[in-house]
């Protein structure tokens, strides 16, 4: 019997995080889909046994013994001058109809951050008015 390592059940749910186990081959920053609630989620916290997902929507909607879903993408968010002044949701998805955005240009939703020794620092003098 082989194992789908791409679909896993929920555990638990609180405060908008849902454990999921049953998702081995998940990445940190990935996005997961719950089919019952059609919401999405973002993988943040990998365990030995478990992971867990930060769900991107009201989490009253998901509940323990929900199936979840890798999307096998790496969360990403559209970039466009166009969605300026627009109601959007946690992955950019616009809320208000008036017209859809054409994105052309998308970033990852989390950037490794680079650590203050790699940086070159420079010693400049700052005055500060008061």
């Amino acid at each position: 019997m082989q194992v789908n390592t791409n679909h896993g059940r929920v555990i638990a749910v609180g405060d908008g995080i849902a454990t999921s186990q049953g998702l081995t081959n998940a990445m940190s920053g990935e996005l997961v889909y719950f089919p019952k609630s059609s919401l999405k989620g973002l993988i943040l916290n990998l365990m030995s046994d478990s992971i867990s997902v930060v769900i991107l929507g009201n989490d009253r909607f998901v509940s323990q013994g929900d199936l979840v879903q890798r999307c096998n993408s790496v969360a990403k968010i559209s970039l466009n001058f166009s969605l300026l002044g627009t109601a959007v949701d946690s992955l950019c998805n616009r809320l208000d109809v008036v017209k859809e955005a054409t994105t052309k240009k998308t970033s990852k939703f989390t950037k490794p951050t680079t650590s203050a020794s790699a940086k070159s620092l420079k010693k400049k003098k700052h005055s500060f008015i008061c």
